[in-house]
């Protein structure tokens, strides 16, 4: 296999050394760039430069795809606890409603018995002062006094 068969071979072979600078550089050596087309000891250097930048494409491209794979598996994990704190946000919306409706019947509790309690204490005062009586007007004296010593 001569010379010229092996860069024909790399240039046909495909992939990132069949196109771009490294075919840009056999083509210009073979129409007679970089010491001419007498130049023998040029080619080996040329072929040289060529595997090593295709060496140099295939490790970028490896780094390229390795830090694509750790980014994609990143954001499925950023997806995933994304969807869990969704979740956990609507379920924290239905125990927040939930308590919000106990403490207000709680609350309402509390106001009707305060209310109860004042009431029954206000009842509780008429009918010891006798207003609940019906009586004569010494009973209705009687309620005044009694009214007066709660209110003086």
């Amino acid at each position: 296999m001569g010379k010229n068969d092996n860069r024909a071979q790399l240039l046909d072979q495909g992939g990132p050394c069949a196109s771009g600078p490294a075919r840009k550089a056999v083509q210009s050596h073979d129409q007679g760039g970089q010491g001419g087309p007498g130049a023998s000891g040029a080619q080996p250097d040329i072929l040289s430069s060529v595997q090593a930048q295709c060496q140099e494409v295939k490790s970028v491209m490896q780094r390229n795809v390795d830090q694509m794979l750790t980014n994609m598996s990143h954001a499925s994990q950023v997806e995933a606890s994304t969807a869990d704190l969704a979740m956990n946000a609507r379920a924290f919306q239905r125990s927040a409603g939930t308590v919000r409706r106990q403490v207000w019947l709680g609350n309402l509790k509390m106001k009707l018995a305060t209310g109860l309690a004042i009431l029954l204490l206000l009842l509780g005062i008429l009918w010891w002062a006798g207003a609940f009586s019906h009586g004569s007007a010494s009973q209705a004296h009687a309620l005044e006094r009694r009214l007066s010593l709660l209110f003086h």
